[in-house]
């Protein structure tokens, strides 16, 4: 499996995905929150996370989805209820 693969399993669970080409490595981001982030790359077979945490081995694209997914949703999460919490009521 590839770095597109996991792209395309991440697009598709409407996560942004941009595909490094000069470091060789996948930038996963959400929508409403673009600032925040995750840089992926492959070490011997393995998705890698940017602190260097092995994700899942390549051929497990939707454990990796899931991981990357689960490192990430909590930001996406706190800030939407901070958003939520600063409206006028």
């Amino acid at each position: 499996m590839s770095l597109e693969t996991l792209a395309r399993e991440l697009s598709e669970r409407g996560w942004t995905c941009i595909i490094r080409p000069d470091t060789a490595l996948l930038r996963v981001t959400h929508h409403t929150l673009p600032m925040i982030g995750e840089s992926v790359g492959i070490v011997h077979g393995w998705f890698e996370n940017s602190s260097r945490r092995p994700l899942a081995p390549c051929d497990d694209v939707r454990g990796a989805a899931v991981e990357l997914i689960a490192l990430l949703q909590p930001f996406v999460t706190a800030a939407a209820t901070l958003a939520a919490e600063r409206e006028p009521r």
